[in-house]
């Protein structure tokens, strides 16, 4: 009894890891701009895998917990603090010497005497407390990454599923394009925004898509090279797939128009294709494969 309890716990220790690579795939899916729902939905699922994750650590004694610091927090931590400065209600010299423009806005909103508004370095705070939980579910997205996808393998799968989600978004692009073709000749050209309502946005998720599916084959190359024996591992049956993934959600990042989204994504793919020359002359296959990567991407 004690073993099957023993075994049962292991499996609801990893709970939290794949209950989020399940958000990961299926929450961009469902986004459609729904700010006031969306947020609160995943950070609601995102608690009660924290709380799964506490369960079991305090069942063990902690011993399943090790807190880590990341300077990649700051990246979350810093603007969320901004924030929620900019929202909270400040004194009114204070507002009107750090944002003298946003002073004289709340001085005149004041004046119309609809009632007491304390004055704020935000023209509009419930826009930046969402943009505040935005954040926070970012970041805490980040510290269960950085604590349940400490090995390889939970590293592949995270950038699988990110890559499985932006495809699929893409496909629901292609998908909406030829629904609208009501001739038949592919003449209502329309923009793709997949679920999203803004195009930068579907930009963005194609981007983490391309640069996910770049790391996961540079990933599945490195261990194929590392096996001892001549069977395939499982992964390297995901290469074919996963490039014809980056075609496609580089295809679909270029018909999205999103100028700012298809350089990012260049500049990226340049930086991480120049690591990979340079750790790859060691080996001999390894300017080819920045050929093919470049022929990849300069095709779609």
């Amino acid at each position: 009894m004690a073993r099957r309890f023993d075994r049962l716990l292991e499996h609801v220790e990893q709970a939290p890891f794949y209950g989020l690579l399940i958000l990961l795939v299926m929450l961009p899916l469902v986004y459609q701009g729904g700010e006031y729902w969306w947020l609160p939905l995943a950070n609601g699922l995102l608690v009660l895998l924290y709380a799964v994750w506490g369960l079991t650590a305090w069942w063990r004694g902690g011993e399943a917990v090790h807190w880590r610091w990341h300077a990649g927090m700051l990246l979350f931590v810093l603007p969320l603090a901004l924030g929620l400065v900019q929202s909270l209600p400040l004194p009114d010299g204070v507002v009107a010497r750090l944002s003298p423009v946003g002073w004289s806005w709340w001085e005149n909103l004041n004046r119309l005497g609809l009632g007491a508004a304390p004055a704020r370095l935000s023209l509009a705070p419930d826009y930046t407390l969402r943009t505040c939980e935005l954040l926070l579910l970012c970041l805490l997205t980040f510290v269960l990454l950085l604590h349940q996808a400490r090995r390889r393998s939970g590293l592949r799968l995270v950038a699988a599923a990110v890559a499985l989600s932006a495809f699929a978004n893409a496909a629901f692009a292609f998908w909406e394009f030829w629904r609208q073709d009501q001739g038949g000749g592919m003449l209502a050209m329309t923009v793709f925004t997949g679920t999203f309502l803004n195009r930068n946005h579907f930009g963005f998720m194609m981007m983490l898509g391309v640069l996910s599916a770049m790391g996961l084959l540079a990933a599945i190359g490195a261990a194929s090279r590392k096996q001892s024996d001549d069977s395939p591992p499982l992964w390297q049956l995901l290469i074919i797939p996963t490039t014809f993934m980056l075609f496609g959600m580089q295809t679909a990042q270029v018909l999205s128009l999103s100028r700012g989204a298809f350089m990012a994504t260049v500049a990226a793919a340049m930086c991480f294709g120049l690591v990979w020359l340079v750790r790859g002359t060691r080996v001999a296959a390894g300017r080819q494969k920045i050929l093919a990567l470049a022929i990849v991407l300069g095709g779609a």
